[in-house]
Order: C-alpha cells, then structure tokens, then sequence
C-alpha cells in the first residue's frame, strides 16, 4: 500500500497564543478537536481553543473522549 500525505504546519506558540492568533482558525465549517489526556484542560488551551471556535461558529463534536 502507498500512502501520499502532504501536511502544511504553521506553529504558534507563546501566553494566549490561540486567543491572539484566532484567524488561524477560520479554516472551514467544522473541525475535530485531538488532545492528550489532560494537559490542554489543565493549561487553559482547550477552553480557549472552544472559545474561538464558538466566536467563529465552527462546530465539533461535543464528546468527553474518544477511545
């Protein structure tokens, strides 16, 4: 089997770096959201990630985890 994956990556760090950069986020109608276990919840990423998501009218599905 041969797979062809083309990823273009654009990263963004810093103190409310997803607040302050919310036009990286207007990319289409919908979006799933991928995190590890807890650290996005523990370091506030994940709410603000929801939050500019919800100003943007994106959607996601609402699920506590996938396994």
């Amino acid at each position: 089997m041969k797979i062809d994956f083309y990823m273009p990556v654009k990263v963004i760090s810093g103190k409310d770096c997803v607040l302050s950069h919310r036009e990286c986020f207007r990319l289409g109608d919908s979006c799933i959201i991928v995190t590890g276990q807890s650290s996005a919840i523990k370091s506030g990423a994940l709410d603000d990630v929801i939050e500019v998501l919800e100003d943007l009218k994106t959607r996601w599905p609402k699920m506590e985890y996938f396994v």
